[in-house]
């Protein structure tokens, strides 16, 4: 959970950072990363990845963003302390369409279009535009699914690659 929160702060200084050509000040970042905190939403489901052959499980939470609005499904492994996997949809609406979805390169909060979602794992690791593999989302008994298979990560010198997939509720 530390290291979660730990993304969230760092996705929010980055945002405040990168924001439009107006300054942010230290209490509007301090604001979005507690929003960003209190948006985490645990919920009761435990989803599955693997990494280089390893496999992973453990429980899901969902995120709205709040200065994208872009939502997104982590799950966090039970027994790796770090190891995760999360999926970044344009819109909460976008995540809960049944659809075959373009990967995109995964600088922090890139899905634009209802159809784009970008990939992380472990924080380091990100999906990068025209890698292999591929993701959709899927309807299963009343429950969405983000089902990703076999996509190329790399991290941001594109210098060490992971091949991730899994199969996770939301």
């Amino acid at each position: 959970m530390k290291r979660k929160t730990y993304l969230i702060l760092v996705l929010a200084l980055f945002l405040a950072a990168c924001g439009n050509s107006q300054t942010n000040t230290e209490k509007q970042t301090k604001k979005m990363a507690q929003e960003a905190v209190d948006g985490d939403k645990a919920t009761d489901l435990t989803g599955i990845f693997s990494s280089e052959g390893k496999s992973y499980s453990g429980k899901v939470s969902t995120q709205i963003f709040p200065a994208t609005k872009e939502y997104s499904v982590l799950c966090q492994a039970d027994d790796e302390k770090g190891t995760l996997m999360q999926a970044t949809f344009k819109d909460e609406t976008s995540a809960r369409t049944e659809q075959t979805l373009k990967i995109v390169k995964g600088s922090i909060m890139h899905a634009s279009e209802p159809n784009e979602v970008k990939i992380d794992f472990d924080l380091k690791y990100q999906s990068k535009d025209d890698k292999a593999g591929f993701a959709k989302v899927v309807k299963e008994g009343g429950k969405y699914y983000i089902v990703v298979s076999d996509a190329e990560l790399s991290d941001a010198d594109e210098k060490e690659k992971k091949t991730v997939s899994g199969k996770i509720p939301f």
